[in-house]
């Protein structure tokens, strides 16, 4: 099975140029320039023949709360309205599901703000 979280990833960097998209939290994120960033990781999932039922997590990272909180509600919009029923990565992502919408939690550097979304998405192979 294709790698989900590889194909995500990959297409969040495509649909948001000017962020940095990751799978882990890089070291030097924090540091000025390195922002805004998005991270995405499988959290977990079934699978059912065919279909894979993936837990993915999302979360945004920016300066300001307000400003990490938009990029997480386009990240949201464009999973829920683009990614879902789109052919990627050798993947057909068959629908999308934000299980968690956008919250703030806190985070060690007191100079940046985090939102973390939850998502399962329905995924088979091309």
């Amino acid at each position: 099975m294709i790698a989900v979280e590889k194909v995500t990833r990959q297409w969040t960097d495509d649909y948001f140029p000017a962020a940095r998209v990751v799978t882990e939290t890089p070291a030097d994120f924090d540091v000025m320039g390195n922002l805004p960033l998005i991270k995405v990781w499988r959290v977990g999932g079934g699978n059912r023949l065919i279909l894979d039922q993936v837990r993915m997590s999302v979360d945004t990272f920016q300066l300001s709360r307000d400003d990490s909180r938009i990029l997480a509600e386009q990240v949201r919009d464009a999973w829920l309205y683009k990614l879902s029923g789109s052919k990627t990565g050798g993947l057909y992502i068959t629908r999308v599901e934000c299980t968690t919408g956008p919250i703030w939690v806190p985070y060690d550097n007191p100079n940046v703000r985090r939102f973390n979304a939850s998502y399962t998405l329905h995924v088979k192979p091309l």
